[in-house]
């Protein structure tokens, strides 16, 4: 969606990592983000895969209701 729209005039996108079928928080999307200023958060992280493959497409921020899971998360990296 952001092919899209010429001037995405924004600071941050938040969103839910995906929609239906289609991953919104991919490591291509981001980098487009990213190289535009804007950053990424994402919803609901609920997993350690979860914040894993978000962590590795480079988002730069994660709402979540388990902050225990994400702290054990970073400490064992």
């Amino acid at each position: 969606f952001i092919f899209l729209v010429s001037s995405f005039n924004a600071d941050a996108l938040q969103t839910a990592e995906k929609i239906g079928a289609s991953y919104i928080a991919n490591g291509g999307l981001v980098r487009q983000l990213q190289d535009r200023g804007i950053k990424v958060h994402v919803w609901d992280v609920k997993t350690g895969k979860q914040f894993k493959r978000l962590s590795d497409s480079g988002v730069d921020g994660y709402f979540t209701d388990n902050v225990e899971m994400i702290r054990t998360f970073l400490e064992s990296e």
